[in-house]
């Protein structure tokens, strides 16, 4: 039969084959992951769209009221300044060229508070009284 170190000898053979298996499955999934250049090289995601900036400042409530400023979807009411003229063509243009679209839906507002000098609207519904 087999003699001791007949025995051992074969054992090694054996580890060392099971190891150069293991490294060869190692490097074929070390070839198959993406380079890390490739990976800066794809497109950033485009931005996200951010509210435009309207005056919402009051001194008291009647400096508020409710417009449709708009957003990329369409429609969209908020409380600002009696003032704010919304520009709803040059919003829908801006938003064609940038290839952005808004978020669709929002809440009815049944008139708007002036809270810490900004315009705060009240959701239909609520009674009116937002603090």
């Amino acid at each position: 039969m087999f003699t001791k170190p007949r025995l051992a000898w074969c054992a090694a053979l054996l580890v060392l084959w099971l190891a150069a298996c293991s490294n060869e499955a190692r490097t074929r999934e070390l070839e198959t992951l993406p380079d890390a250049s490739a990976l800066k090289a794809q497109p950033a995601p485009p931005p996200v769209e951010e509210p435009r900036l309207l005056d919402d400042s009051c001194t008291v409530a009647a400096d508020c009221q409710v417009k449709d400023v708009g957003n990329c979807c369409g429609r969209m009411p908020a409380c600002v300044n009696r003032a704010v003229q919304p520009d709803h063509a040059g919003l829908q243009a801006e938003c064609a060229k940038e290839g952005r679209a808004g978020i669709c839906g929002f809440q009815e507002l049944s008139g708007c508070q002036c809270v810490e000098e900004r315009c705060v609207g009240i959701p239909a519904g609520t009674g009116g009284d937002v603090r």
